[in-house]
């Protein structure tokens, strides 16, 4: 195919805390056939045993449903709203912030 059909990554890696940040980015027309899913495991798989990461945050836009079924299908737990966490074409932004640890990872 080659198309680009979305990303996963993983960012602000603290090493000696043993954690880290990921996110995902899929074409609207991607979503919910599978692809998100297994990529986001993949990248988790990753963090926890190559990365050696104890802690997996992500921070979601709490309109972004997609997202935010994905991070609970994968694991993650809410922990809690991040208030004007981020700037969007100047307007202050709430996030959530959830969380997945290496002890309650399944995979």
């Amino acid at each position: 195919c080659g198309d680009v059909v979305g990303m996963v990554n993983y960012h602000v890696r603290q090493s000696a805390h043993g954690r880290l940040a990921i996110g995902w980015i899929v074409v609207p027309s991607w979503r919910r056939n599978g692809i998100p899913l297994e990529a986001a495991g993949v990248l988790i798989r990753r963090c926890f045993t190559v990365l050696a990461s104890n802690r997996i945050e992500s921070r979601i836009a709490p309109d972004n449903q997609a997202s935010l079924q994905l991070a609970e299908r994968v694991g993650f737990h809410r922990e809690g709203l991040m208030r004007e966490w981020a700037m969007v074409d100047g307007t202050p932004r709430d996030m959530l912030l959830f969380a997945l640890l290496r002890s309650g990872w399944s995979g």
